[in-house]
């Protein structure tokens, strides 16, 4: 499928359908963070048990970064629109958009995980004093 639109529209066609994954992303995101945190309270103490510091946390860090990184170098999409830009000013506006956008799908995605997930009913973790 994307063989043929891409053929058959060039950079405009992908750049659209790159658009349209963008908006469907962003409702998902903001709907699986609504349904995992609404009625859900932790207590404050808690957060500290699921945000420790650990050797293989930061390796796994580490690993991470370079991974995506090496496989974004090499991504010839993102070098065809990087050509492609109206302007230098363009150019540096949309990759400051996409790297805030994806630092805040990564910083939600890492919370989403790190909390208990969707529950039913309204939960309290820890003492509510």
């Amino acid at each position: 499928f994307t063989l043929t639109y891409t053929s058959l529209s060039g950079l405009p066609g992908s750049i659209w359908t790159d658009r349209l994954q963008g908006v469907i992303m962003v409702i998902f995101i903001v709907v699986t963070v609504i349904a995992c945190f609404g009625g859900v309270h932790i207590a404050e103490g808690k957060w500290g048990e699921v945000s420790t510091w650990s050797d293989k946390g930061f390796e796994s860090l580490v690993t991470l970064i370079l991974a995506v990184i090496g496989a974004e170098l090499f991504n010839m999409g993102t070098w065809q629109r990087v050509y492609a830009a109206e302007s230098v000013g363009a150019l540096r506006n949309g990759c400051a958009l996409g790297g805030g956008l994806n630092f805040l799908t990564m910083f939600l995605g890492g919370h989403v995980g790190g909390g208990p997930g969707p529950q039913p009913t309204r939960v309290h973790i820890g003492h509510q004093g």
